[in-house]
């Protein structure tokens, strides 16, 4: 008794035209995969940036929310105490000082145009 036919998938020698066809087929390949590649390092890139500042920007409303205040621009004066010999640095909106500097020797020396 003979036994039946069969298919099998096996390795087959190219022929040259054969040969050229995949040899084109996988350099197109390669290029795909370099292209693609590279847009997925710029890709990444970008999300990568676009996270940080999203990651900076919460950093900054954290800290705003956890102090219940902000940085503002405030209007300020000095004021000098010639007794104490500084300067000091007021708030117009709360009257707090803000900053204190001590007195040069000009500015305790009296103006001869007042």
């Amino acid at each position: 008794m003979e036994r039946p036919k069969q298919t099998r998938l096996l390795k087959c020698s190219l022929t040259s035209e054969e040969f050229t066809a995949r040899s084109e087929q996988l350099a197109k390949q390669v290029d795909l995969l370099d292209d693609l590649t590279d847009r997925k390092t710029a890709a990444a890139a970008k999300f990568k940036a676009e996270l940080e500042a999203l990651t900076a920007e919460q950093r900054r409303l954290a800290t705003i929310v956890e102090e219940h205040a902000e940085p503002r621009i405030t209007e300020c004066r000095w004021v000098g105490d010639y007794a104490a010999k500084i300067w000091r640095m007021y708030r117009d909106d709360t009257g707090e000082i803000v900053e204190t500097e001590t007195m040069t020797a000009a500015d305790l020396q009296p103006s001869l145009l007042s």
